[in-house]
């Protein structure tokens, strides 16, 4: 599924080559182009060297021995980290969300859902039909996935979360997804605010 490379960059040189960990639930998704497949990240932390997968962030120290698997009911189609500081910030792609998670205690809230009851009418999308906030585990199927907007990558800078939005796919009539595609090249990159939205631990 890939490899990780560490590279010296002063002596021009790859120091270490290791191979990117399996997902631990690859029957979650059956896409042929791509699936679970690979690297999803990469974050520098206090806490050691967080590698992501379709479903687990594998923490490694500095000579790349593994110091903890981070997995979740949340954590299918990761799609990118990053590091602010204080929490992992990634896009969970499969379920439509983007999740905060805290390397100290293992927690996991949803930070950003865009089915929200509040948000899902701008972007012309769907309610969420089944919770986010770990009660049902989504690596198993226990809901169905759930991709209208594709989040495929998020990052925090200067106190503001960036979220990409691979594909914006409306659910309603055919004139309505039309339209959001058109949206959609205005919308791909969004920057909400800096507020932190509620959220449950796992």
């Amino acid at each position: 599924t890939g490899y990780i490379y560490d590279v010296d960059w002063d002596e021009q040189r790859v120091v270490r080559r290791l191979p990117v960990p399996e997902p631990q639930f690859p029957e979650t998704e059956d896409n042929p182009r791509g699936g679970v497949r690979g690297g999803r990240g990469v974050a520098v932390t206090r806490h050691g060297i967080v590698v992501a997968n379709y479903d687990t962030l594998v923490v490694y120290d500095d000579e790349w021995n593994v110091l903890d698997k981070i997995g979740h009911p949340l954590f299918v189609g990761t799609h990118e980290i990053d590091w602010d500081g204080e929490h992992v910030w990634t896009a969970a792609t499969a379920i439509d969300a983007v999740l905060r998670v805290s390397l100290e205690n293992r927690s996991v809230a949803t930070a950003w859902d865009p089915h929200d009851p509040a948000v899902a009418p701008g972007f012309r999308i769907s309610v969420r039909p089944h919770a986010v906030d770990g009660s049902v585990d989504y690596r198993k199927r226990e809901a169905p996935l759930l991709d209208q907007c594709h989040l495929n990558g998020v990052t925090r800078y200067d106190g503001v979360t960036v979220v990409n939005c691979g594909l914006i796919r409306p659910a309603k009539s055919r004139i309505a997804k039309l339209r959001g595609r058109v949206a959609c090249r205005s919308r791909s990159a969004l920057r909400l605010p800096p507020r932190e939205t509620g959220g449950h631990a796992g």
